[in-house]
């Protein structure tokens, strides 16, 4: 599905975080990393909450908890679009 949405649209954000969160449960961690990296210097920080959500998720499970909650701040932060 995901490679179905990327060739439909590939500049999508929300694809690609989702491709990120899946790599970094497939033990892909360094390419979720470069894609969470890659798209924290694309997307201002208010634009996506799940970027910084899974983020933090994957940080949490690495055993990186300080940097995990800075991720989930970041989330707090993001300020609601309604869609």
């Amino acid at each position: 599905l995901l490679r179905s949405a990327l060739q439909l649209r590939p500049d999508s954000v929300d694809a690609r975080v989702v491709l990120a969160y899946v790599r970094g449960w497939q033990n892909r961690e360094a390419e979720a990393e470069a894609l969470f990296t890659e798209l924290a210097a694309i997307q201002p920080p208010v634009a996506n909450l799940w970027l910084w959500v899974n983020w933090g998720e994957l940080r949490e499970r690495q055993g990186r908890a300080d940097e995990a909650l800075e991720k989930y701040r970041q989330a707090l932060a993001v300020k609601p679009t309604g869609d």
